[in-house]
């Protein structure tokens, strides 16, 4: 079943892989956000736009603010002033102005919205940024106590973030589209209870949810689907679907943000050969120390074909940075490059599949694949886009490294390996100087 569901996240990623922004044709659009009650279904990101501001709803800001909530919690729009009647202008607060960006929170009323004129990129991802805060009273209506906890992307898998007692309260800060779940304590000591989506400011009772351990609407189809299963793995593709669409998203908004740093974004080249083969040996030598990877989020399906990992030492840390940023610097002419992250050897398996994504922007930008070993006949060549989205797969055999520019460059590997083993290193740099994308 689970693999099945990997195939249709691929199927979502190629046809797909673009910011989720809609354009109103008219002022009954605009309503129908709202519905009879004019409160707000989900909530809204509203630009408003004049012939001569067109730009400030073109921004990436704009465009990519999906990329942090999937659309099933947020709808990002845009409408042209010319459309809404001098009435609705002047109950939106824009009046004469070119352009504004209203926020809207979920079961807004239609008059209780923030708003700002501000169109430079920065300020306005800032301002998204704080308007996707929320605030939830999470109520307990089991009968016992219970645990919720933040269910983090990354490796941390879920983390414990309170317990609430039986018919307590308890005030939670979060951001629009973090996903929650709920287990027991007590004698219910783990037992998935229910999970949730922060989505709205308010109360949220916690109970047991008509069928949501059952059955539950697929968020990753634009269509109804009903999938039932365990509890567990109800949760894991409702999991994995959510973080792959925010995931979608960062693929649209990212790349056209960040500035290119090379000619042609990647290149193949050797590793030295003393390098190499003391990381051979390292790894040959380090069979019996190796584990089984924690979940590093969507775009591997490590619950088809698990992962394994080997730490590095220090001194092979050291040795890796030492001999990889010189070459870095020269081929992206930055002589202030900081290492930012060195992986351990990560050993792929048999069906290993990585969806094409982008890094992390304010850290993940001048990078390294070296590829240590892999087992005879594996097939498993990487995919990137250049600059102009061509697209071309690199082949790799041991003690090649290919330098890559991973927050700008889709990558990925989406053909299912092919063989029994794949081991890779990846080390990480970003310009010491002029690199500001922590507001992304």
């Amino acid at each position: 079943m689970q693999g099945i569901f990997v195939l249709l996240l691929v199927a979502i990623c190629i046809s797909h892989c673009k910011a989720k922004w809609k354009e109103l044709e008219s002022e009954d659009d605009y309503l129908m956000l709202f519905g009879g009650d004019e409160r707000a279904s989900k909530a809204i990101f509203l630009g408003v736009y004049s012939e001569e501001c067109m730009s400030s709803v073109e921004t990436m800001a704009f465009k990519g603010a999906n990329r942090n909530c999937p659309e099933e919690y947020l709808s990002v729009v845009r409408i042209h002033k010319q459309v809404l009647s001098p009435s609705m202008l002047q109950r939106l607060g824009i009046g004469e102005a070119c352009s504004a960006m209203l926020h809207f929170s979920k079961d807004n009323r239609i008059d209780d919205y923030q708003i700002t004129f501000d169109d430079d990129e920065k300020s306005l991802t800032e301002w998204i940024n704080n308007q996707s805060r929320v605030v939830m009273q999470l109520k307990n209506n089991f009968s016992f106590d219970v645990k919720y906890f933040w269910k983090n992307e990354g490796a941390a898998g879920e983390v414990d973030s309170g317990t609430i007692q039986e018919g307590g309260s308890v005030n939670i800060n979060s951001y629009l589209g973090h996903l929650f779940a709920v287990r027991g304590v007590g004698d219910q000591d783990g037992r998935l209870l229910t999970w949730f989506v922060a989505d709205r400011n308010g109360q949220l009772l916690l109970d047991h949810t008509e069928g949501r351990l059952e059955c539950y609407e697929d968020p990753a189809t634009s269509f109804t689907q009903q999938a039932c299963r365990n509890p567990e793995d109800a949760l894991f593709e409702f999991a994995m679907a959510l973080w792959y669409n925010k995931r979608v998203e960062a693929n649209a908004y990212q790349p056209s943000l960040v500035p290119r740093m090379t000619a042609a974004g990647f290149e193949k080249h050797r590793l030295p050969e003393e390098m190499f083969r003391e990381l051979t040996r390292f790894w040959e030598n380090g069979q019996h120390r190796k584990n089984v990877e924690g979940m590093v989020g969507p775009c591997l399906n490590q619950h088809v074909a698990p992962s394994y990992v080997l730490h590095l030492n220090p001194h092979m840390k050291r040795r890796l940075d030492n001999t990889l940023k010189p070459m870095l610097s020269e081929w992206s002419n930055r002589t202030d490059l900081e290492q930012t992250s060195i992986y351990g050897i990560r050993e792929y398996t048999e069906g290993a599949s990585l969806l094409m994504h982008v890094d992390t922007v304010s850290t993940h930008v001048i990078s390294a694949i070296v590829n240590v070993a892999q087992s005879e006949g594996a097939v498993w060549p990487l995919q990137i886009l250049d600059h102009d989205g061509g697209l071309h797969e690199v082949p790799m055999a041991p003690g090649d490294v290919v330098y890559y520019e991973s927050a700008r460059l889709l990558h990925g590997r989406e053909a299912p390996l092919r063989g029994a083993s794949y081991a890779n290193v990846f080390v990480h740099y970003k310009p010491r100087e002029g690199w500001d994308f922590d507001w992304v």
